[in-house]
């Protein structure tokens, strides 16, 4: 009895998908570093940004706005696109 393999072309794999969003989002963040957004002072996501943590250790940009994004957004994409990679596989 012959088996056939399909195989999934690279459009069809839903991992991929998110990757690209959020390199997407890292090329934008590249871009406009010079330009950073400015949190309203008092406000949680102000005291995160000035905190040590995202001003001296996680300094992937200049601006600490720009690293909660992408903790941000890694926490939201990167794990879906886990997730989904390794279902990708198991098919």
């Amino acid at each position: 009895m012959e088996t056939t393999t399909r195989k999934r072309t690279i459009f069809k794999w839903g991992w991929l998908k998110y990757i690209g969003i959020f390199a997407a989002i890292q090329f934008f963040f590249m871009i406009f570093d010079r330009f950073p957004p400015r949190f309203r002072e008092g406000t949680v996501l102000s005291r995160l940004s000035e905190s040590t943590w995202f001003t001296e250790k996680f300094t992937f940009y200049e601006t600490p706005e720009f690293n909660i994004l992408t903790v941000f957004f890694a926490l939201i994409f990167l794990p879906s696109a886990m997730i989904s990679a390794i279902k990708s596989i198991r098919q």
